[in-house]
């Protein structure tokens, strides 16, 4: 019984003992992307963002539209 206490509180010991607060903080700049989790961030949705506004002005439903509304208000002048 004795050698069961002394084993569970040598074990209990060893758990315990990678538990200190031993963190260190490192200064990062905040203009680098830096990526931490592996999850959705605030860089990517804003690249994501850019991307599809680009993707969105370079197709040609804008001149069509534009096109259509400026031959519609000619029409109704």
């Amino acid at each position: 019984m004795k050698k069961l206490v002394i084993a569970s509180a040598v074990t209990a010991l060893f758990m315990f003992s990678n538990c200190g607060a031993s963190r260190q903080v490192e200064r990062m700049d905040p203009n680098q992307v830096t990526d931490i989790s592996g999850r959705w961030n605030d860089t990517d949705a804003k690249l994501v963002a850019e991307e599809m506004i680009k993707d969105v002005l370079e197709r040609p439903w804008r001149s069509n539209f534009e096109t259509r509304v400026w031959f519609k208000a000619a029409q109704n002048a």
